[in-house]
């Protein structure tokens, strides 16, 4: 490996000659343009590229270790072009929104949240916002135009389930509706078998429910042989049982909705696991960036190239930054072409964050920001 040391060392050396000589005379032909503010990173980007390459005076039996090694370098120099440009990029738009939407505090005084009372969306909302106005809708959809065009003021919906996964519809629509995550809490499900007075557990054929439900009770509706009936929430499901009055037919709800609807508790904890959590996110129109943030939110593609995700995931461990959570989700209309939802921890005195953001703006083909905001860890 010493020789291969002694060939980067010395390549390096070369490139950064060549690469201090092409900034500087593209530097000045902008200025002779007229465009001094000109982004240098703008400019150095596409001139190390254009450097790093293998050499030809290689020993072959290097070759694999030396093309790794001089992608790496290509990650590094990269690295630092932009942790040294990104504050003076004037022109770097999203930089200058997130200034004006930090330590901002959101007044909500109005929810919109799934389903009726008594729906574990109803719960997350009510237990967050006891203060705010509780606005039921029918779906997802409905919660977010709602925000839009200014009837509430957020809306709260679940994202992630710990057994059932993501719940992808609400990230399609974030995007749809241009809305903000403003800050994230977990509620704990128990999943309770809710029946008609005088209705027994052996006797149920059929339950009702939330499609989410129906996945993190899979096992139990499985092993039981019942009729999975999807309805568009938990709450609306237990009134649907309640006014049935059919002993054989069951809701899948929350201990609110049985006391709320007069149904009775036929079993207790039917989901597939004993720990069931779900993450809800409030959203708002704005960009709203807490002082207590601790989360950052992304939506991005990558180029159709062998170690594109890699080379993100890697420049953000580079930057110290924790990736908490990141998912797949198929482009509409683009087959077989995907977008990339992740999250990494940080709070908002880190600057590594910001040049993360940066340098992902400008290497990726899209790459928006859905929220940087408190993700509470609390479970109610």
């Amino acid at each position: 490996m010493r020789e291969l040391t002694e060939v980067l060392e010395a390549y390096l050396a070369e490139m950064k000659k060549k690469l201090v000589a092409q900034v500087d005379a593209s530097m000045q032909v902008e200025e002779e343009r007229g465009n001094p503010d000109a982004s240098q990173a703008g400019i150095m980007l596409p001139a190390v590229a254009g450097l790093i390459s293998e050499p030809a005076y290689i020993r072959p039996g290097l070759q694999p270790h030396l093309s790794n090694a001089l992608r790496r370098l290509n990650d590094v120099i990269r690295e630092q072009a932009y942790t040294e440009w990104w504050l003076a990029d004037v022109s770097w738009e999203l930089g200058r929104r997130i200034q004006l939407s930090m330590r901002t505090a959101a007044c909500i005084r109005s929810v919109a949240f799934l389903g009726k009372m008594g729906s574990h969306s109803h719960r997350s909302a009510a237990g967050q916002y006891p203060e705010a106005d509780m606005m039921p809708v029918g779906s997802f959809s409905e919660a977010c135009v709602m925000v839009m065009d200014g009837r509430s003021d957020a809306a709260v919906l679940p994202i992630d389930n710990s057994t059932a996964g993501t719940i992808a519809d609400v990230y399609d629509l974030l995007l749809l509706h241009d809305l903000h995550i403003v800050k994230s809490a977990s509620l704990a499900i128990s999943s309770l078998l809710l029946g008609v007075p005088g209705s027994t557990f052996e006797g149920v054929r059929e339950v009702r429910t939330h499609p989410q439900p129906i996945a993190q009770c899979a096992a139990s509706i499985a092993r039981y042989g019942w009729k999975a009936v999807p309805m568009e929430s938990t709450a609306v499901a237990a009134e649907t049982v309640a006014r049935l009055g059919d002993q054989s037919v069951a809701a899948i709800g929350s201990r609110e909705a049985a006391a709320l609807y007069g149904l009775e508790v036929l079993g207790e904890d039917i989901g597939n696991t004993a720990v069931n959590q779900t993450r809800f996110v409030t959203v708002m129109r704005d960009l709203r960036i807490p002082p207590d943030a601790t989360r950052i939110s992304l939506v991005f593609t990558v180029p159709h190239e062998s170690g594109a995700l890699a080379g993100v995931l890697s420049r953000l461990a580079d930057f110290g930054l924790n990736v908490a959570k990141i998912q797949s989700r198929p482009i509409p209309y683009r087959a077989w072409e995907y977008s990339f939802h992740l999250d990494f921890e940080s709070r908002i005195e880190n600057p590594n964050a910001l040049k993360a953001l940066y340098m992902l703006e400008h290497e990726l083909p899209y790459m928006k920001l859905l929220g940087w905001y408190a993700d509470t860890g609390a479970v109610f």
